[in-house]
């Protein structure tokens, strides 16, 4: 009998150590008035109530990117997902009957 692959066509990444850390996070530095500034930020991204991995960061100039999706930068992490459900539709099967769109 043969096993069953996984079906989760998205890209998965190596993070190496992560430090306690739970999910990925991109990070922004820069200089402002004198100061030393870094702004981190974690995604974690659960659709229909199951979660799935999203390796997304948000560049210096305030656009999302990711590897699942090269190429293109998108205005807001929320352009981003809806393409990332699109692209990878056999990822995000169809919702069960009853379920609302919370």
């Amino acid at each position: 009998m043969q096993q069953e692959e996984s079906q989760n066509l998205l890209p998965e990444m190596d993070h190496g150590d992560q430090h306690g850390m739970s999910a990925p996070s991109s990070s922004r530095h820069f200089q402002h008035s004198g100061h030393s500034v870094i702004i981190r930020t974690k995604y974690s991204l659960e659709v229909d109530g199951v979660e799935h991995p999203l390796h997304a960061t948000i560049g210096e100039d305030g656009r999302a990117v990711t590897h699942a999706l090269p190429y293109k930068a998108y205005a807001s992490i929320v352009d981003l997902v809806r393409d990332l459900i699109d692209g990878y539709a056999s990822d995000f099967p169809d919702r069960p009957k009853g379920k609302s769109n919370a």
